[in-house]
């Protein structure tokens, strides 16, 4: 009899952990992994200097959110002159800013750049994308009425 009775006793716990689980609240690691990116394009510094290369030029964006964001696979996109840079190894901090530089290396700014030898922005005007892993535009930021 308590044979039985343990064998209806774990099948009982085992039922309602099941239902426990199926109605519990999404937390943890899968919750984690969905939550929306918060990485927004804030500036585009256009007219860089010196000279007519423009090494200076910069386009800034910040992670507004409250969790760190890894950027591999993400890139920033000119659609005027349709340049793209690709993110490789990033994790920005929750409030961190980082520019990405035409042709400078700036530490405290993360240390981006394209190397090119040639603005990466129209002074005229131009848009700057920020897309993610899925291919969605999740911060888009123009000048010159682009």
């Amino acid at each position: 009899m308590r044979r039985v009775c343990k064998k209806y006793m774990f099948r009982f716990v085992v039922i309602l952990t099941t239902i426990a689980l199926l109605f519990a609240p999404q937390t943890g690691w899968s919750q984690l992994n969905s939550t929306p990116a918060n990485v927004v394009l804030t500036e585009v510094s256009f007219n860089g200097g010196p000279g007519p290369a423009e090494p200076s030029e910069y386009v800034e964006f910040q992670n507004q959110g409250s969790l760190p964001q890894n950027m591999a696979g993400w890139r920033i996109t000119s659609v005027r002159g349709a340049q793209t840079y690709f993110f490789n190894a990033l994790t920005m901090q929750p409030g961190q800013i980082c520019r990405l530089y035409t042709n400078e290396v700036h530490p405290e700014w993360c240390g981006l750049t394209w190397a090119k030898p040639t603005a990466q922005w129209n002074n005229a005007g131009d848009r700057a994308n920020l897309i993610d892993t899925t291919g969605k535009v999740v911060s888009s930021i123009g000048y010159g009425g682009q």
